[in-house]
């Protein structure tokens, strides 16, 4: 008789999840970005609104290839 036991699957987080909370990171610091740009420096909304959304596209342009890191789990 086999007493071979199948290892039990390590629990993860779905991809889904992970790209949505770095989703909703990126937009919570671009919005504070922007209204503190807004206040701080003396801009305009519109200048205001792109400096958000540059920090929106700075915080995804380092966090995807954390994520992607995250989840395959190795460095290749």
């Amino acid at each position: 008789m086999d007493t071979t036991q199948i290892t039990p699957p390590k629990p993860t987080t779905s991809r889904a999840i992970l790209i949505t909370l770095l989703f909703l990171v990126g937009s919570n610091l671009g919005f504070i970005s922007g209204i503190f740009a807004g206040a701080v420096g003396h801009l305009s909304p519109y200048a205001a609104t792109v400096a958000g959304a540059g920090v929106f596209g700075a915080t995804l342009a380092i966090g995807l290839p954390i994520l992607i890191f995250i989840i395959k789990g190795d460095g290749g």
